[in-house]
Formats: C-alpha cells, sequence, structure tokens
C-alpha cells in the first residue's frame, strides 16, 4: 500500500514538473516508516508472537 502511495506520488509530482515536489518524495518514505511501517510491526509482532515463533521453528 505505502508503495502504490509512493507511485501515485512520483506520478503526482512528474504531472507537477516541479523539483521540489521530487524532493518530497525521500521526506514521504523515511516518514512512512518511522512512523507507519514501524508501529504496524511492532504491533502485529505483539499481535502473532506466538505464530511467528512456531513458523520461525518450522
Amino acid at each position: 500500500m505505502h508503495l502504490g502511495f509512493l507511485f501515485v506520488l512520483v506520478g503526482w509530482a512528474l504531472y507537477l514538473g516541479n523539483a521540489l515536489t521530487v524532493l518530497f518524495l525521500p521526506v514521504f518514505i523515511l516518514y512512512i516508516n518511522r512512523f507507519q511501517t514501524e508501529s504496524e510491526e511492532r504491533s502485529l509482532t505483539a499481535l502473532f508472537r506466538q505464530e511467528l515463533a512456531i513458523s520461525a521453528i518450522s
């Protein structure tokens, strides 16, 4: 989902033809990784800790 949103932003930046919008893209990636993806991974790990341990063994 985040990759798809990044593609939408890349398309929008190219459509606008503004270099400043292209510079925003790495900021978006860093922001999403820091505040969205890491928190999702922590939540899912806490929620499915048992299942992850079982799948790691087999």
